[in-house]
């Protein structure tokens, strides 16, 4: 009787393992996968800058832009984007570039960092 019942803990221990690795690798997968895309896009707009030219920067558009998408903007992480989307969804769209202001983490410094690379829907 009580070999089957350290047989069933056994199973019930090795399945739970065997999840929890496979939960990990998931995970580190994911972060992975989203680090390449940041550093793709993050290249992007450092390549762009370089360019003293406005017709080679990539614009993002402040009011569709994804979180993933804001945070390709220099000095905007993952709390920043949030806080962007927080805004548009509570306010509406962001009209001019001072709006952004408003939104928590974002002063004048970061607002000229991200100037030259954002647009607004009617640009």
């Amino acid at each position: 009787m009580t070999e089957k019942r350290y047989k069933t803990a056994f199973y019930i221990m090795t399945a739970v393992v065997v999840l929890l690795l496979t939960f990990f690798v998931g995970m580190r997968v994911i972060a992975t996968r989203t680090e390449k895309n940041s550093e793709f896009y993050s290249e992007i707009l450092n390549n762009t800058s370089e360019s003293k030219s406005e017709e080679n920067v990539i614009k993002i558009n402040i009011n569709t832009a994804s979180a993933f998408e804001l945070t390709a903007l220099p000095g905007i992480g993952e709390a920043k984007a949030n806080a962007i989307i927080e805004y548009r969804n509570e306010y509406g769209k962001i009209t001019e570039l001072s709006d952004l202001l408003n939104v928590k983490g974002i002063g004048e410094t970061i607002l000229k960092q991200i100037e030259p690379y954002i647009i607004f829907d009617d640009e």
